[in-house]
């Protein structure tokens, strides 16, 4: 099974799954599915390079920028790591101190469980750099056409304009530091401040244009997207054994409505949350697709698929008991 997805505003599919070398099951299955400019930089040397906002909670979905930045370890590639904390207070609030405390205790930890070598990543605290940060903002700033700002991000507010310079400037050091491109990681609504960095870096003399590579978000689990304001919409990976199976049993399913109905027309896989979730975090190929296959002919039943797949997350989950501070 491929996950659907779709492409708007000139962002390109990952046409080889083995682009990078080595294969990933977030390759095959389209997850990481869609990139900008990544064809200028495979041919030379890159960087991958992913942005932390808010690191106090920690689910699911957090574990795909954690498994793609361990593929981009055993691909070689060096990794560095933006600490947002001044962003974040501007934009969200989280003062200073509590932004270290949560990405030291919570992110960290949670992030070296995933088998990621931390001792090989360039952590960049915001707060550490503000003096290059205040020379390159104002350096770069006057090449931002407000207007194109206000249309890509709809607000005119001073925070985001803020937090976009930031943002840029948090790049173009790092790629300065690492005398090299980088490939920015993250979520498909990255894209924008991508393409408008590019944008605003080809006005720019001598600085490399950066290029974007993008997995789709795991849907909440009963349906929409993930929110905090909805605790069951995700599973965090701190979750006990009972509240995970509650979660799961709530979830939405892609089965019938009767046992019957379900035998003769099989389970609809895009519609499944169990199935999305195995589809991130199952790796083994065969043992998914074959999942896969029995459910869609309704040889395999929702409850069944639900059992499966709570003894799967449970076990997943087992490497993060006792890590760092509880996250909810």
């Amino acid at each position: 099974m491929k996950f659907k997805t779709e492409l708007k505003n000139n962002v390109r599919p990952i046409v080889d799954e083995g682009i990078f070398g080595k294969m990933n099951h977030l390759l095959t299955r389209n997850i990481i599915y869609a990139q900008r400019g990544l064809e200028e930089i495979l041919n030379r040397d890159f960087f991958v390079i992913a942005g932390v906002l808010n690191p106090s909670i920690v689910h699911l979905g957090t574990k795909v920028l954690f498994d793609e930045i361990k593929f981009f370890q055993k691909c070689g590639k060096k990794v560095v790591i933006s600490a947002a904390d001044i962003e974040a207070q501007s934009v969200k609030g989280i003062s200073e101190g509590d932004f270290k405390e949560d990405f030291e205790k919570i992110f960290i930890p949670y992030l070296e469980s995933s088998g990621v070598d931390i001792g090989n990543i360039d952590f960049m605290y915001q707060s550490n750099q503000l003096g290059r940060y205040f020379k390159r903002g104002i350096s770069l700033g006057r090449l931002i056409d407000q207007r194109k700002f206000e249309r890509i991000f709809g607000t005119n507010k001073f925070s985001h304009y803020q937090s976009f310079l930031m943002t840029l400037s948090d790049l173009v050091y790092a790629q300065e530091t690492n005398s090299s491109s980088a490939l920015i990681v993250g979520g498909i609504n990255q894209d924008p401040n991508v393409s408008f960095i590019r944008d605003i870096l080809r006005k720019a003399k001598g600085i490399n244009l950066p290029a974007g590579i993008y997995h789709r978000f795991m849907r909440g689990m009963n349906g929409g997207k993930m929110t905090r304001k909805k605790i069951n919409s995700y599973i965090v990976l701190s979750d006990d054994e009972v509240t995970i199976q509650k979660k799961i049993n709530r979830s939405r399913s892609g089965g019938g409505s009767t046992l019957e109905e379900h035998r003769r027309n099989g389970g609809n896989l895009e519609e499944d949350a169990m199935i999305e979730i195995l589809g991130y975090t199952l790796e083994d190929e065969v043992v998914f697709q074959d999942i896969c296959s029995k459910y869609e002919s309704g040889v395999l039943t929702s409850g069944e698929l639900k059992k499966i797949g709570t003894q799967h997350v449970i076990e997943v989950l087992r490497r993060y008991r006792g890590v760092g501070k509880a996250n909810v």
